[in-house]
């Protein structure tokens, strides 16, 4: 897979890591990342929140941000929710 954004992917799970701190979405809203990556929260790490897609067991390790399921990459790791916007 290529890296998106400059950023590069981690694991054969297509997960990728973006700057920042903080959580604020919650669990199956749509998002939209600045780049036009569009996708379903299934994890808030920092509220200890995990969809059936992400299992806690797999991807508390990674302390704090939020996961998005997309269409176009699969699993994304966004530590900072200012990369996303609502789409709702």
């Amino acid at each position: 897979m290529a890296a998106m954004g400059g950023k590069l992917p981690l694991g054969d799970r297509g997960l990728l890591s973006v700057g920042g701190h903080g959580a604020t979405m919650g669990l199956g809203e749509t998002v939209v990342d600045r780049g036009g990556l569009k996708g379903r929260v299934v994890a808030n790490i920092e509220r200890n929140e995990f969809g059936p897609e992400c299992s806690r067991s797999e991807w508390a390790y990674l302390a704090h941000g939020i996961i998005v399921m997309t269409d176009e990459a699969g699993l994304v790791h966004y530590e900072s929710a200012d990369e996303l916007t609502p789409t709702s």
